[in-house]
């Protein structure tokens, strides 16, 4: 690797490596560096879901639908498996279903493309569902399939291929202007940096993220072996209403958190809600659960586990279903509801994080904007 760029983006996760494919993009000569020989955080450990259809209307639900362009160029350029699978919301009580009617006859779904479905319509179409109590389904056709286990690896060798210089298993232990110190005393030069550094909060700047809202969240996900159908979309249900800010203006969502509060307060206690992506070899990643702050400890619950597997099967069948295996990832997130943390902690290097588990819906988008507005501001010109 040489030893002057353009940019040097700290970090390969999504967010780092959209970061590089953006300045690769607008012409930067760009190096990568990566503390793990390859992505092993949150980047991986997900659902790989692109999800428009759970953003706030407005600048994120945007960003969500360019990330979804970026993901499918990629798809095409660089071999990353995307799928244009969609998504389905299952409702099984009356007031799940009086949210999604509200979310689609409203301003709430502009740009995404969703439709109600009769329980006999959706069982036709989406094989795998129960029949039983179910009231009614929205489909979505925004959603994207990634596969998360392969996608950062297919990324980041295409950027190679392209020119992107990458130091693997080396960490960055200082960020000035202009100079990046590693690990082994090497120090490598450029005129900006970014530092997408996930969950570390405590290496690189860390009196950020001691002044600002910040925290860690910790999850629980498992994966199950492949049923004999094929969903051909993610699916949540009525818990995860209560998660995304796209339903929170829906007037009858009230009543759905007092019900859920009311009956089943163990998954307001961990943060449990549902959802399932079918990865392409069949079986199921399903979750999960979220512990903030003091209560991410390392250790895993079985309790919380056994919850959201009993959940999805009151909405799939996955009676011949079985633990394929199972983890936690931890992300970190803003606390004052926004989206996204980007600053310029010292003269050249911006800090960008905290997208909570947003980053393959939002990541690209983000990065293009940042991108474009240090471009612009390089250049002496205001971004477009």
């Amino acid at each position: 690797m040489a030893e002057r760029y353009d940019r040097i983006v700290v970090g390969a996760g999504i967010l780092g490596l959209s970061h590089a494919l953006a300045a690769l993009r607008a012409g930067e000569r760009v190096g990568v560096i990566e503390r793990e020989p390859k992505a092993i955080g949150a980047t991986v450990r997900n659902f790989g879901m692109v999800w428009p259809v759970g953003m706030r209307p407005g600048e994120d639900r945007r960003r969500a639908l360019r990330s979804r362009e970026i993901w499918l160029d990629l798809g095409r350029e660089a071999g990353v498996d995307v799928r244009p699978d969609g998504s389905l919301h299952v409702a099984r009580h009356d007031d799940e279903w009086a949210v999604l009617e509200e979310f689609v006859s409203d301003d709430r779904c502009d740009g995404l493309d969703c439709t109600l479905l009769s329980p006999e319509a959706a069982h036709r179409t989406h094989a795998g569902l129960r029949r039983d109590g179910l009231v009614g389904v929205m489909h979505s056709a925004s959603e994207l399939a990634v596969e998360p286990r392969t996608a950062a690896d297919r990324i980041a060798r295409w950027l190679e291929a392209q020119g992107v210089a990458f130091v693997r298993s080396l960490a960055a232990v200082r960020c000035e202007a202009g100079t990046v110190s590693l690990a082994d005393g090497q120090q490598l030069h450029a005129d900006r940096v970014v530092v997408c550094s996930g969950a570390d909060l405590r290496v690189l700047f860390p009196e950020v993220y001691q002044r600002l809202p910040v925290e860690l969240c910790k999850l629980q996900m498992l994966r199950l072996s492949a049923p004999a159908w094929r969903a051909g979309a993610h699916v949540a249900g009525g818990l995860t209403l209560r998660h995304y800010p796209a339903f929170e203006q829906c007037p009858s969502l009230k009543a759905v958190k007092a019900r859920y509060a009311r009956e089943h307060p163990f998954y307001d206690e961990h943060g449990i809600h549902v959802m399932s992506a079918q990865r392409g070899d069949g079986t199921l990643v399903v979750g999960d659960s979220h512990a903030y702050g003091q209560g991410a400890t390392p250790f895993d619950r079985e309790d919380v586990n056994a919850a959201i597997v009993a959940y999805l099967g009151q909405m799939l069948d996955i009676d011949s279903s079985s633990v394929v295996d199972r983890w936690h990832g931890v992300y970190a997130r803003r606390t004052d509801g926004k989206t996204v943390l980007r600053c310029e902690p010292t003269p050249g290097v911006t800090v960008v994080n905290c997208v909570g588990g947003a980053g393959m819906t939002l990541g690209p988008a983000i990065a293009e904007e940042t991108i474009a507005a240090e471009c612009g501001a390089f250049n002496g010109k205001q971004p477009a």
